[in-house]
């Protein structure tokens, strides 16, 4: 049966019949004597072309049918006795009586395809050849077992370089989806965005938003967005940078009304929305910051609470001051990794941290240098 499930091979001892699976009918009947089909000497091509083997006198011959009747070719130019034949990668794959494989293209001439790759088959005997639903060789082998090809795919890419003279010769720090377009974070060269980045795959009109335009400052380690379209940009800057996707527009931290009644702040390495609308924020030397902001009536943000927790050596600080990670926990807790201080659980209720450490104890951390926590859907 061809691959499409369509069109059924019915071999007999005098005769190759070809018939219409549904309803089950009959096309074209070739009469021949002394059929002798091998089981594995049979292989339809996309277009219809059928390559089969006759072990009566052990020659292979192309079927096709053009204007209403069926037609078969001997293929003469093969220079050895074959027992099996796969069409493979718009290849037609033989193997030899003997020993080895041939292979040729769709016009029957000898190809170079694969040549390298399976120079090792040349000693085997090979027996069997059938092409998988995944794209892929399956070889069976009279002594070497069963054997698999298949093509090599890379599904990760390298993007070093895009349109425009961008480079991305800088290291990534952080990545969000904003809209249909990809912002991508890096560490000296403020934001590259990739508009429509699921249809972009020329990585067309990439746009490069930098310091001191929208930005700070070029660092940029983290971005979240909060249910309220106001996505938090984490940089070297002063403070946090914040898009406000309704308007359109950047707004940097020296412009957010309330800014100036709260500690300076900067380096802010994590961000964590709330179930409150507030974000908490992981920084260099600044400790955890809780962040809540709003939009008034006149529809500017505007700070509505902020609070500020230090490394003190006590349950009421984090374990360090540079916070790399933050990640929610049950039951209104949140896991604060820190930079050489362990890891932090924070119940936001009561306003106390309890901090694990690498110790020599069995089940504790095995480096007080936490720089990335994830929770997976069983809760660990």
């Amino acid at each position: 049966m061809n691959k499409a499930g369509k069109t059924l091979l019915v071999a007999g001892d005098s005769a190759l019949s070809v018939y219409q699976v549904s309803p089950l009918k009959k096309l074209y009947s070739l009469a021949k004597k002394d059929f002798r089909i091998y089981p594995n000497g049979i292989c339809f091509s996309p277009d219809e072309t059928l390559v089969y083997i006759n072990g009566s006198n052990d020659s292979a011959y192309v079927l096709r049918t053009a204007d209403g009747m069926l037609q078969q070719t001997e293929i003469t130019i093969l220079p050895n006795v074959v027992l099996a034949v796969a069409f493979y990668k718009g290849h037609y794959v033989f193997s030899k009586a003997s020993s080895g494989y041939e292979i040729y293209d769709t016009d029957f001439k000898p190809s170079s395809f694969l040549k390298n790759e399976l120079h090792a088959l040349q000693s085997m005997q090979i027996t069997t050849l059938k092409q998988g639903t995944d794209q892929s060789l399956w070889i069976g082998t009279d002594g070497d077992g069963v054997l698999r090809v298949s093509e090599r795919q890379n599904f990760f890419g390298s993007v070093k370089s895009l349109p425009e003279n961008f480079k991305f010769n800088k290291a990534v720090r952080a990545f969000s989806e904003v809209g249909k377009d990809l912002w991508v974070g890096t560490k000296g060269n403020g934001i590259m965005v990739i508009p429509n980045f699921l249809k972009n795959k020329s990585l067309q009109q990439v746009k490069n938003l930098k310091a001191p335009g929208v930005l700070d400052n070029n660092s940029v380690f983290a971005f979240e967005r909060d249910n309220a379209g106001l996505v938090y940009i984490g940089t070297n800057g002063t403070g946090v940078t914040i898009y406000d996707t309704q308007q359109k527009r950047f707004i940097k931290w020296s412009a957010i009304k309330g800014h100036e009644k709260y500690p300076e702040f900067k380096s802010v390495y994590a961000i964590l929305k709330d179930d409150d609308g507030s974000v908490w924020m992981g920084t260099n030397w600044f400790g955890l910051i809780h962040l809540k902001i709003n939009r008034n009536q006149d529809n500017e943000l505007e700070i509505i609470d902020f609070k500020q927790y230090h490394f003190n050596g006590s349950e009421t600080g984090p374990g360090n001051d540079i916070i790399y990670t933050l990640v929610a926990g049950n039951n209104n807790r949140l896991w604060v990794g820190c930079r050489y201080g362990g890891l932090s659980l924070f119940d936001k209720k009561a306003g106390k941290f309890k901090t694990f450490k690498a110790f020599a104890y069995n089940g504790s951390l095995s480096n007080n240098d936490v720089l990335s926590l994830y929770k997976d859907k069983q809760d660990r």
